[in-house]
């Protein structure tokens, strides 16, 4: 974001180490993961059908088998060391980080939609329809999916940018809040690849203020992926809920400096 070759008792290996990218923060959450993707609704780990691994079989008891990776090496956005963030992976559900790039491979970490710190190991891998980066996380390292990792930008207050001088909107459920901020800030012409997709990805609570968070990706820039938006309303007291504040924070593709996607 290689190894081959097994003759006889000589193993030839040849690793190729490129710029690549990361996956999800902390293996802190044990829900099952589907191996589906929805666009637009919800996000998945395990996008790549069809993906198989190999090994080659042990020729002697003193010599290691190498393992063939699926799909091929490819130059991706994150260098070894970067630390990269989970996005657009839904609240009830994990990024899964697997022992080889693909479905086929065993899920080593799960990885929570808000996680943060997973550390690239520079390497990646394309798959027909996919792109895998190796990343290191909890003392584990793994591939996930790439189009579910980005590095985070800098927050900033946009809830004037969206009233734009109108009243603040009223609804009845804080999802139906989300959903409304989510649109607004989601582009009009998104870039298709990897497309439009606006996910809740922490779910919404009530103390003395309502808050939930949507992540929209998918935006036509070459360096921001996309926004992770964090959404506070005030109780109404006839019911539902009157939106007091957004937080936007910046997902990037290629990197932050100062926070700023370059």
């Amino acid at each position: 974001m290689i190894a081959v070759g097994v003759a006889g008792v000589t193993v030839l290996l040849s690793l190729l180490t490129v710029g690549c990218g990361g996956d999800e923060g902390t293996a802190t959450e044990t829900t099952t993961v589907s191996n589906s993707s929805t666009a637009a609704t919800t996000a998945s780990s395990d996008v790549e059908p069809g993906s198989t691994t190999t090994s080659s079989a042990p020729v002697s008891t003193t010599v290691t088998p190498s393992t063939t990776l699926p799909g091929e090496p490819i130059f991706s956005f994150a260098a070894e060391g970067d630390v990269l963030a989970v996005m657009a992976v839904a609240h009830d559900d994990v990024l899964n980080v697997r022992a080889v790039p693909g479905l086929d491979g065993e899920t080593v970490a799960e990885l929570t939609p808000t996680a943060a710190n997973a550390v690239s190991t520079g390497r990646a891998r394309q798959l027909s329809q996919s792109i895998w980066n190796e990343v290191t996380v909890g003392g584990v390292t793994g591939w996930a999916n790439s189009s579910y990792l980005g590095f985070m930008g800098t927050t900033d207050d946009a809830t004037a940018e969206f009233l734009d001088g109108a009243n603040p909107p009223e609804v009845d459920t804080m999802e139906a809040l989300g959903e409304l901020v989510a649109a607004e800030f989601a582009p009009d012409d998104p870039d298709p690849e990897p497309g439009l997709r606006i996910v809740q990805s922490v779910e919404a609570s009530q103390g003395d203020l309502a808050e939930v968070t949507y992540d929209v990706i998918g935006v036509a820039d070459d360096s921001i992926a996309g926004y992770r938006l964090h959404i506070f309303a005030t109780p109404a007291d006839a019911g539902g809920f009157v939106l007091r504040s957004i937080e936007r924070t910046m997902f990037c593709w290629r990197g932050a400096s100062g926070g700023l996607c370059v």
